[in-house]
C-alpha cells in the first residue's frame, strides 16, 4: 500500500475514518507512510481510543480521535442539496 494511486482522487488531504479503531495499531501498520497524507479520524466506543492517542502521539503522527458510537457519531451533519 505504500504507494496507493487511487489516494490523489481523494483530493490533496483525503478524511480517512477509522470506524472501530481500537488502539491504533492497525492504521498505524496497514497505513505505513501513507498515514501523512490523509486527515486520520479514528473512532471507537471503547476507552481504547485513548491508546490509539497516545501511539499516534508518540510516532508523532497527527490524527484525531472520537470516543463514540459509530451509528450516532456527533459530527456536524452537511445541509441536503
Amino acid at each position: 500500500m505504500a504507494s496507493a494511486p487511487w489516494l490523489a482522487e481523494h483530493g490533496e488531504r483525503p478524511l480517512l475514518l477509522d470506524a472501530g479503531c481500537g488502539a491504533g495499531m492497525s492504521a498505524l501498520e496497514l497505513f505505513g507512510p501513507l498515514i501523512g497524507r490523509v486527515r486520520y479520524l479514528g473512532v471507537d466506543v471503547s476507552a481504547a481510543i485513548d491508546v490509539a492517542r497516545q501511539r499516534f502521539d508518540e510516532r508523532r503522527v497527527s490524527g484525531a480521535f472520537l470516543q463514540a458510537d459509530i451509528s450516532d457519531l456527533p459530527l456536524a451533519r452537511r445541509p441536503s442539496i
